[in-house]
């Protein structure tokens, strides 16, 4: 799986691509979200939208079903970290 660059996005994208690679990194990011809750927010946390986008290019969640990747998730990692 791989994430579109938009913009100045690449080195972002390669960082994600890297930790996404990472097992520790992956079962460390679940398990926090996981211990965290359901936020009710609107806008995905930074952590949420790592999850995601970590399980959109592993190309399965916890349980192995396959992810779509929402439009706004690596927005919200951008967003973030501005």
């Amino acid at each position: 799986m791989g994430l579109s660059n938009t913009g100045n996005s690449c080195f972002v994208n390669a960082i994600l691509q890297a930790i996404s690679s990472s097992g520790h990194f992956t079962k460390w990011i679940r398990r926090v979200c996981r211990e965290q809750g359901a936020q009710n927010d609107p806008d995905l946390t930074l952590r949420e939208a790592l999850k995601e986008v970590v399980n959109y290019i592993n190309g399965s969640d916890e349980e192995g079903q396959e992810v779509k990747l929402r439009v706004d998730s690596a927005n919200q990692i951008f967003k973030a970290l501005r």
